[in-house]
């Protein structure tokens, strides 16, 4: 299958993501309270929290020197009424309190472990809510990896995967396959929201996303021929007597590489006896091959 580079080339990106790096800065993040806003719908209220960490390093807001908000709306660029908005639903979600002396942001960052996105020197809410959604998506791609990796576990040794299993190379990282159509569900967003923040995204350097081109796996079919393969996991559709499959966009996260870890026998069992769905799943893939 040809693949082809939507928006820039590896040498592209390599060479924008090494100066964007050097002025770029850390934020802190909490990967649990982004996915309770995405399911929520309360996103970019969540981003305008973090644009207000980002220039309040103490977490206090103060009314000394007058109201705050219109410096806020200097700083962000949003109107004075969204502001409210904002403040209003930060207040009702507990991360946001008022005090004597003005506002105080509540703590949300987990202390035993440390998740952190790249911000630009002077972020806007925007791309900060960008950079939240990649962190979804970089979610779902680590939630993909395990899944392959315990598939392959289950392989004989001669036939699994080295990248799966870990044991490839030390630094090797891993590119999840997405379409669209899943991010659109993932996120809670639309198809075309979900184009706009990929393209976004790779012009910024923080993923490098790969798409293919159509290729035939059938000839002289009817239509309803689509409805029973299976073993074919892309996009496939009917045209003139033969079915087309398009494998999903492949995203390589260039900040925060996915890299896989090594797939032991202590780890195989202990996601199983974790999680009730990757034990199902263990079984089915088992049966398959048995069968």
């Amino acid at each position: 299958m040809k693949d082809r580079t939507k928006y820039y080339s590896a040498q592209q990106s390599e060479e924008l993501f090494s100066d964007q790096q050097q002025n770029s800065i850390n934020i802190r993040i909490n990967p649990k309270l982004i996915a309770s806003a995405v399911r929520d719908g309360y996103l970019t209220q969540l981003a305008f929290y973090y644009f207000l960490r980002y220039h309040y390093k103490y977490s206090n807001i103060s009314n000394k020197r007058g109201n705050p908000k219109r410096r806020i709306a200097q700083l962000s660029g949003l109107s004075q009424p969204t502001i409210d908005k904002y403040f209003r639903i930060l207040i009702q979600r507990d991360l946001l309190k008022r005090t004597v002396h003005g506002y105080q942001l509540a703590a949300t960052t987990p202390r035993h472990r440390r998740f952190k996105i790249a911000v630009s020197p002077a972020p806007t809410v925007s791309e900060i809510k960008q950079l939240l959604l990649c962190q979804v998506i970089r979610d779902c791609g680590q939630q993909q990896l395990l899944v392959r990796q315990l598939k392959n576990f289950c392989l004989p040794i001669e036939k699994q995967d080295n990248q799966l299993s870990g044991t490839s190379t030390p630094n090797a990282s891993w590119s999840p396959y997405f379409s669209v159509r899943y991010l659109a569900t993932k996120l809670n967003i639309s198809c075309n929201t979900v184009r706009k923040l990929i393209r976004n995204l790779n012009e910024r350097c923080v993923i490098r996303t790969v798409s293919s081109y159509s290729e035939l796996i059938m000839e002289n079919v009817t239509p309803d021929v689509v409805n029973h393969l299976y073993g074919y996991h892309g996009h496939r559709y009917y045209k003139n007597g033969c079915i087309f499959e398009v494998q999903p966009s492949r995203h390589t996260f260039l900040q925060q590489p996915i890299k896989p870890k090594p797939m032991t026998v202590k780890r195989y069992f202990a996601l199983q006896a974790k999680d009730n769905r990757l034990r199902q799943l263990v079984s089915r893939t088992r049966e398959q091959l048995i069968n």
